[in-house]
């Protein structure tokens, strides 16, 4: 079973892939995160800090502003990022290519 932070998950695209991911035996997700919460079934944190669940990946379809705590919290759990994320700028692309190293 992989489990899951959305990050981003009371937007359009973060409803999408949740409700993908109920039709599926071996994806969960066991948290999101987003500053609204709409009552997904899983506990939503306001920031990556406040996280108190284990994960094994990180789906973002959240804003560019949050790179730096997602790839924050990837990083010290050694959790997998998924970003779906658009808009970065150059500075921050290189922050994801640092991380992905």
């Amino acid at each position: 079973m992989i489990k899951t932070i959305l990050c981003g998950c009371s937007g359009k695209m973060g409803g999408f892939v949740y409700e993908a991911t109920k039709s599926q035996n071996d994806i969960k997700v066991v948290a999101g995160v987003d500053k609204y919460n709409n009552g997904q079934g899983f506990p939503i944190f306001n920031s990556f800090a406040d996280i108190n669940v284990e994960a094994d990946v990180i789906i973002d379809f959240s804003n560019p502003v949050l790179l730096d705590s997602i790839l924050g919290y990837a990083l010290k759990n050694k959790v997998a990022v998924v970003i779906a994320t658009t808009g970065y700028n150059n500075e921050q692309i290189e922050k994801i290519k640092t991380a992905a190293k």
